[in-house]
């Protein structure tokens, strides 16, 4: 099963908006989306703190902030 995975913190906006997405996403084609907290206390926040959220495939970044569906779409129809 196809598994996207969303880099995100509390607080979000940004984040709350891209699950939304995801799951609509989801809809259209299936893949299981693993969202990942990440806080302020982290090691990995300041890796991500100016790119929440991020979106991750086969670990590799797909896009961040304002997510793209359409570039997420095409990756993992691939």
């Amino acid at each position: 099963m196809i598994q996207v995975t969303l880099i995100s913190t509390d607080s979000c906006k940004l984040c709350t908006e891209a699950l939304e997405q995801l799951k609509a996403l989801q809809r259209e084609i299936p893949f299981l989306i693993r969202e990942q907290k990440i806080s302020r206390e982290s090691p990995e926040f300041n890796r991500y703190k100016s790119k929440f959220p991020v979106i991750l495939y086969r670990d590799e970044e797909v896009t961040c902030g304002r997510i793209d569906l359409s570039e997420i779409r095409n990756r993992i129809s691939q």
